[in-house]
């Protein structure tokens, strides 16, 4: 029994003339007919109505766009949402440190045991966390307003069904065979 070699290089050789053949043989079979007549006909009048989806899609994200910026104008200035608190002053975190090392674990879990001055930041930035918090929750209730006075949603959801007749259109395609060249393009 003997066994041929084959190396790489003639592999490939062989590959990209089965490729060019296919091409050749595809193209040479393509038929040049009238649109309605062509194999892939209902492939091209479904990436017309395609287009045109988009298009429609398109225009009504940008016109929910412009309502977007239009009852943002009316907003006050976004406040601060996430408010950081500020390092301790070293001398409270020495104080802080010194009760700490001092601190029963008993004590620690009941809480209380910072000296007066570090309880005091710790509730002073409480208190500057809830205001802007505060703060933080008007702006966003005002803004949920706004966008109810102004019937946002339902420009949200006309603007979902379109995206959903835009997608349906996009399945369809995927579903039909090309057959052709220009159908797969």
């Amino acid at each position: 029994m003997t066994t041929s070699t084959i190396d790489r290089r003639q592999m490939l050789r062989g590959l990209a003339a089965s490729c060019a053949a296919a091409v050749t043989l595809a193209t040479a079979t393509t038929i040049p007919a009238a649109p309605a007549e062509h194999p892939d006909a209902e492939l091209f009048r479904l990436e017309k109505e395609l287009e045109a989806a988009h298009a429609t899609v398109e225009k009504a994200s940008e016109a929910n766009r412009s309502l977007e910026r239009t009852i943002d104008a009316l907003l006050p200035p976004r406040p601060i949402q996430d408010w950081i608190a500020p390092p301790m002053p070293a001398h409270l975190k020495h104080l802080y440190d010194e009760a700490h090392k001092a601190v029963r674990v008993g004590d620690a879990i009941k809480g209380g045991w910072e000296p007066e001055p570090v309880r005091a930041w710790f509730e002073a930035n409480a208190k500057e966390r809830a205001r802007v918090k505060a703060k933080w929750d008007d702006w966003i209730a005002l803004k949920d307003e706004r966008y109810r006075e102004h019937d946002y949603d339902a420009t949200e959801e006309a603007f979902e069904a379109l995206l959903a007749v835009e997608w349906e259109i996009g399945m369809r395609i995927c579903e039909i065979p090309a057959h052709t060249l220009e159908g797969i393009g």
